[in-house]
């Protein structure tokens, strides 16, 4: 998992990258998840392209489709 790394007060952490975040509400696949990934597309945080590729290597390939179905292409 890809992580972006910061540093607040001098004290450094990691948050997960929005493309991992979506693929992660993908495979969990509840309705408040959907949204989720919804509002990371809406908002420019990841794109279509980034979801389709990283949930192809997590085997969520059919997940995605029925997704961008559903919710996207509708």
């Amino acid at each position: 998992m890809r992580w972006a790394a910061f540093s607040y007060e001098g004290v450094p952490f990691r948050v997960v990258r929005a493309e991992h975040l979506a693929v992660i509400a993908l495979s969990v696949s509840r309705p408040k998840e959907f949204t989720r990934i919804l509002g990371l597309l809406e908002s420019g945080s990841v794109s279509r392209e980034e979801i389709a590729s990283l949930a192809r290597q997590h085997g969520l390939e059919d997940a995605w489709k029925r997704f961008v179905a559903r919710f996207l292409d509708g």
